[in-house]
């Protein structure tokens, strides 16, 4: 392990980290390797710390890396982070173990108490992985399905579709989740800021119906150019869901993409019925993985 060297985040080792992210993970399903633009963006933000990004060199060359997240805390007051485990170029396996131990090492200096993973059964070894490095399977967390842009109906009225306004939306989406998916109030606050802050989210839409919200989504990139992700749809009516999704595939076609996925998590995980029902196939599962400091 001497011939590497670990080093902390540097806005120019952006390009080589998407690069090796799309290299390791370019046969798995569902991963979501974020593309420069979206990085650069969510690397800017008040909220990221630069800490949780590592990158492991041989000479100049970038071999893998390791990105993690601190949590918000919340009802039960541990100090929590996710991890995404090291993705690293063929040929350079060895790094996983030094990149996992000091991103622990890290986070254990910031007072984190457990470290959490979210893994799809798509993600090549990773299942496995967890379980071989001490992370205990708790529970199925998540399911991921599709559905293919051309497959949504297209109406009028997308263009009453807007973007997401932190202070003028906020407060009436955190009742709306609070009600409809029984949410807390602060586990409402914390799914929005995660929306705010995540690198790979490229629209968040509301409509609104007599100066009321009656829909809204979010929208994501993937690892695939031609794949996007949706988030939780909410609508009061089919018809304002049937616009949402008319704006949801005119961006998708102005960026050239064919298929939306969504993954359901959390207290999303019971409206598996709703996608189901616009059409949306089953294709994977997302387990649950802790580790104790």
């Amino acid at each position: 392990m001497s011939d590497y060297k670990i080093e902390k985040y540097k806005v120019d080792y952006i390009e080589d980290q998407v690069k090796i992210g799309k290299e390791a993970s370019k046969d798995w399903n569902y991963y979501g390797q974020t593309d420069v633009e979206g990085l650069t963006q969510a690397y800017s933000q008040e909220t990221f710390d630069p800490d949780t990004r590592l990158y492991c060199f041989k000479g100049d060359k970038m071999v893998s890396f390791v990105t993690a997240q601190i949590l918000p805390v919340g009802e039960d007051k541990v100090k929590a982070a996710s991890i995404r485990f090291p993705l690293g170029l063929p040929g350079y396996e060895e790094t996983f173990d030094l990149l996992l131990s000091e991103i622990i090492k890290v986070l254990k200096e910031k007072n984190i108490q457990v470290i959490r993973a979210n893994i799809t059964d798509t993600w090549g070894n990773f299942p496995q992985k967890a379980i071989d490095y001490g992370f205990e399977k708790t529970t199925t967390t998540g399911k991921i399905l599709e559905i293919s842009v051309d497959k949504l109906e297209m109406v009028e009225g997308s263009q009453e579709v807007k973007p997401y306004n932190k202070e003028t939306d906020l407060e009436e989406l955190k009742e709306i989740f609070v009600r409809d998916l029984k949410m807390t109030e602060e586990q409402a606050e914390q799914n929005f800021e995660l929306i705010d802050t995540h690198e790979g989210v490229i629209a968040h839409l509301v409509l609104r119906d007599e100066g009321k919200i009656v829909a809204r989504t979010y929208m994501a990139n993937t690892q695939e150019e031609d794949r996007k992700q949706l988030g939780y749809i909410y609508s009061t009516d089919q018809k304002y869901q049937k616009i949402l999704l008319t704006k949801v595939a005119e961006i998708c076609k102005e960026k050239n993409a064919k298929r939306i996925l969504v993954a359901l998590y959390g207290n999303l995980f019971p409206t598996l019925e709703i996608f189901q029902q616009l059409g949306f196939e089953l294709q994977a599962t997302s387990e649950s993985f802790e580790k104790k400091l």
